[in-house]
């Protein structure tokens, strides 16, 4: 998807398996007008356009929260996004599985590390700490 030179926020990387994860975090606008089904207005903000989809030409009028609508408009959506902000649920991790992996592991290096025996002057330093 081009980006118009518009500076966006890679995704998130994984700080178990090294992978790609997150969705962008996108908002929906709709847009409506009357005219040409091909001629839509053009977006005016500052977010990166990611989705447009049609939705047709009304046939008759109608109210939306207390909006009303002339018969023969056309309506679309789009989706919007910032370009920054990414939906991490599980962040800085891509899924609750890497979580665990990545806890697992954690706890089994310190089991080994625990199982080394020490020598008689780190022994005798650790008494001295305490």
């Amino acid at each position: 998807m081009k980006t118009a030179g518009i500076k966006t926020t890679p995704r998130p990387i994984c700080a178990h398996c090294g992978k790609q994860y997150g969705r962008r975090d996108v908002t929906t606008e709709a847009a409506r007008w009357h005219g040409r089904a091909d001629e839509p207005p053009p977006y005016a903000g500052d977010k990166i356009v990611t989705s447009y989809r049609y939705h047709g030409q009304s046939a008759t009028h109608y109210t939306v929260n207390q909006e009303r609508f002339e018969a023969g408009m056309h309506s679309a959506f789009r989706t919007l996004w910032d370009g920054k902000t990414w939906i991490t649920p599980y962040k800085p991790f891509c899924t609750l599985r890497c979580a665990l992996d990545y806890a697992r592991e954690a706890f089994r290096t310190f089991e080994r590390r625990r199982a080394i025996p020490e020598t008689a002057a780190e022994a005798e330093e650790r008494k001295l700490k305490w």
